[in-house]
């Protein structure tokens, strides 16, 4: 009667062992099949280009308009003094060493003040923030 108490003492704390690396492998199974998930996730949101059309039409806006350091401007012969240019996205001064982007129109801006100024559009052609000229031709 006692050997009958031992095996089922035992076997009682063999399905417990059981049971727990049973559930053990399913949680680190879990946690590889979102850890997966999770990097194509962050895959997707490091590289919008691969997917997005509105993201690839603004990279290639930005190698048609490259970047580039502001440079300081002669004084104009109509408006003596008036030698500096205003963002009209930020509405800040356009001065040297700040990056910016000339367009085709020949309206200059901050580089990144253009480039949120692309990706809110929504329109499906990007323009100029002063003349709304297209800025892809």
């Amino acid at each position: 009667v006692a050997a009958a108490g031992l095996i089922d003492d035992h076997t009682g704390a063999v399905l417990v062992v059981g049971l727990v690396s049973a559930v053990a492998i399913q949680v680190c199974m879990l946690g590889v099949h979102l850890a997966s998930k999770s990097r194509a996730v962050l895959w997707l949101c490091a590289a919008p280009s691969k997917w997005d059309p509105h993201a690839r039409q603004i990279e290639r806006l930005e190698r048609r308009y490259p970047a580039k350091e502001c440079a300081r401007r002669p004084p104009r012969e109509d408006h003596p003094g008036d030698d500096q240019m205003m963002c009209v996205v930020c509405l800040e001064l356009v001065v040297a060493p700040q990056r910016c982007r000339t367009l085709g129109c020949g309206h200059e801006f901050h580089d990144e003040c253009l480039r949120r100024w692309w990706q809110a559009a929504s329109q499906d052609r990007p323009t100029c923030p002063t003349c709304r000229g297209e800025a892809e031709p």
